[in-house]
């Protein structure tokens, strides 16, 4: 079966956006260290069917397996073009299409990063033939390409496993599954695209916007009517998607879409920092506790209080998720360094006034001398001794971050639950605290104390 290429453009037509059916050949299965070797794709942008197929020079070796299974030879790509060189030619034909792909995980994620390495934002809608296939052939076991083609009793002129005789085939498949499936083909593909498609009524510049836009780590500023929206994000398309999708009273509010790229968790937080500034967001509370220090007709006292997100100039003392927490903290530190918990306000019970300290009628206190200098001089002496946390030991941090694919990155200093900015100021977010936990449990190595 051959497929009909006016066929396809008619049908295809329904997603309202160029539809490009592609294939990928690449030096392995590994998203972050393997490389494309061959790109073909059909794209169909209404009446108009455009065809690209290109042999990739991966700058890695193939080995004798993956040229066994492709076809494709260290000798065949030698003098071929890098991803890099091929880059002008399919980005605009690429960029704001729908991809089709057998299996899309692989080849969008493979693509995307190899956009990625040269430092090229790139993201878009995907539809996977095989989620497809096995939606709308629910009693079929195996949905693989090779069991689609016999299924349908679909050939190729070209070398299973080479891109445009994989792309091909895929085409071929669409068609027959189509014919299969008029009256219910196209809810099930709306179904299945990741992200979804917007609706209709998406003012065009949201569109435009998003073109520039990655499915990687970054800060997306959404321009209202009235105010700036900012999303923290790991997948910034996707989440943008998801954003509109649940906002779409707000779209025709929405001015422009702005993308700040990053190369990590913290770095999106020294980003949404700085934009957090500029665009005079309100910021909230952190959901954690701190200890504070304040001045009582000369006494130096401790209270627990909540920790706000936010500019500081100096770290907060201590960051801790339950408040009594954080007092046992500040009780356990006054005992160590001989500091007196009434005058300091910290005992576990309130005090009649004028009541003498209890500690001092029990033992020695630090208040015996009622020298209030003395216990000022010493709060202040070792503040700095206050645990930082109630699950982490070390005040201060140095982490580097880093794109593996581009290989740039960026050293961030953290102290106390706060995050040192390039001015010299402190910044507090609730999200800090969940990313140095997942730093702590999964890159532990990118982390020093010193």
């Amino acid at each position: 079966m051959q497929h009909n290429d006016a066929f396809l453009a008619k049908q295809l037509a329904f997603f309202r956006l160029p539809v490009v059916i592609l294939d990928l050949e690449a030096t392995g299965g590994h998203f972050m260290h393997d490389r494309i070797t061959e790109i073909a794709f059909l794209r169909f942008d209404g009446q108009n069917v455009e065809r690209f197929t290109q042999l990739v020079n991966p700058q890695k070796e193939i080995s004798e397996f993956v040229t066994q299974l492709t076809g494709i030879s260290n000798e065949m790509v030698a003098n071929a073009p890098t991803f890099a060189d091929v880059i002008p030619h399919i980005l605009p034909m690429l960029r704001g299409s729908l991809l089709v792909a057998h299996n899309s995980r692989f080849d969008y994620t493979l693509l995307r990063n190899e956009f990625r390495r040269a430092g090229v934002p790139f993201a878009t809608p995907t539809l996977c033939t095989v989620k497809l296939s096995r939606t709308l052939y629910p009693n079929e076991h195996k949905h693989n390409l090779d069991a689609v083609a016999n299924r349908f009793g679909l050939t190729s002129d070209g070398k299973r496993h080479r891109a445009w005789a994989d792309v091909a085939i895929l085409a071929d498949f669409l068609q027959a599954a189509l014919l299969d499936n008029a009256d219910r083909w196209q809810k099930i593909a709306l179904s299945l695209i990741q992200p979804p498609v917007l609706p209709t009524n998406i003012p065009e510049n949201i569109h435009h916007d998003l073109l520039e836009f990655s499915d990687d780590f970054g800060v997306v500023a959404i321009h209202l009517a009235q105010r700036v929206e900012l999303l923290i994000c790991e997948n910034a398309y996707r989440e943008t998607i998801a954003w509109l999708l649940s906002h779409i009273s707000l779209s025709n509010e929405i001015n422009k879409l702005a993308f700040y790229p990053t190369v990590g968790m913290l770095h999106n937080i020294a980003t949404f920092a700085r934009l957090a500034r500029e665009f005079e967001q309100q910021l909230g509370a952190s959901g954690r506790h701190t200890i504070e220090f304040y001045e009582q007709q000369g006494c130096l006292k401790a209270k627990v209080t909540l920790l706000k997100n936010g500019f500081y100039t100096a770290p907060p003392t201590g960051v801790f998720i339950y408040p009594k927490a954080a007092k046992k903290a500040v009780q356990e530190w006054a005992t160590t360094h001989e500091i007196c918990p009434t005058w300091l306000g910290v005992l576990p019970y309130t005090l009649p006034k004028s009541a003498p300290c209890p500690v001092a009628l029990a033992k020695t206190c630090a208040c015996e001398s009622q020298d209030l200098n003395l216990h000022n001089q010493k709060v202040r002496q070792f503040s700095d001794k206050l645990p930082t946390a109630d699950w982490l030991n070390s005040p201060r941090l140095f982490i580097r971050e880093t794109d593996e694919l581009s290989g740039q990155f960026v050293d961030f200093t953290v102290e106390r639950g706060a995050l040192l900015l390039d001015n010299g100021e402190w910044f507090v977010h609730y999200e800090l605290f969940s990313i140095l936990k997942q730093k702590f449990k999964f890159q532990k190595e990118t982390i020093r104390d010193n």
